[in-house]
């Protein structure tokens, strides 16, 4: 009995400590402050990990008329997932927070591309950008816009060499140049669920 609460103390001591050294690390890696830190955390310690079903239903509690949210989920959560062991940790949930929330522009659209480019082929097709404008207006509940006709004008905004694709560079500088282009595209990725931890 006596060995039993030694290990639970030690395993309490340990816990704890992890805690304090992850606040601590991300404090100096991220532009969040030790209160948003704990206040994240207070709503992620109910899963020291999230799952790729825990991050589904997170999603669909925070955009509840997605009508289609598995694809988005999933791509956030893989871009999150940055060790690939198939969860996500609260260090890397705290990341996808700062990038969301304090992060410079240029650094939030950089992250944003990377989602958004399915194949990893380092640019966008005109497809790819057409599901995007598709994923926004469905997390808007705005499905009744033609969102191809959209998709195509964004596309045609972006793609500046009339290459047929968007390479990050491109997709930089049309986010840059254009405030409601870029407030669209951060919608695109669900990033409410990272600014608003409650």
């Amino acid at each position: 009995m006596g060995q039993s609460q030694g290990k639970s103390k030690k395993a309490s001591s340990s816990s704890a400590n992890k805690y304090a050294h992850d606040i601590a690390y991300l404090e100096s890696h991220t532009d969040l402050s030790k209160f948003q830190l704990e206040k994240i955390f207070a709503r992620y310690s109910k899963n020291k990990k999230l799952t790729q079903k825990e991050f589904l239903q997170e999603f669909k509690k925070t955009f509840p008329n997605v009508v289609d949210p598995n694809p988005i989920a999933q791509r956030v959560f893989q871009a999150c997932d940055q060790d690939h062991d198939g969860t996500i940790s609260f260090r890397e949930f705290v990341f996808a927070c700062s990038i969301f929330t304090n992060a410079p522009r240029e650094e939030k659209m950089k992250r944003i591309f990377d989602v958004l480019d399915q194949d990893q082929s380092g640019s966008l097709s005109c497809q790819e950008v057409i599901k995007c404008v598709k994923q926004t207006y469905d997390i808007l509940g705005q499905l009744n816009m033609d969102y191809n006709r959209k998709g195509i004008e964004v596309f045609r905004v972006m793609d500046q060499d009339g290459d047929m694709k968007v390479s990050k560079e491109e997709f930089l500088n049309a986010c840059l140049k254009d405030e409601e282009l870029c407030g669209l595209l951060q919608k695109s990725v669900g990033e409410e669920m990272f600014t608003q931890p409650n």
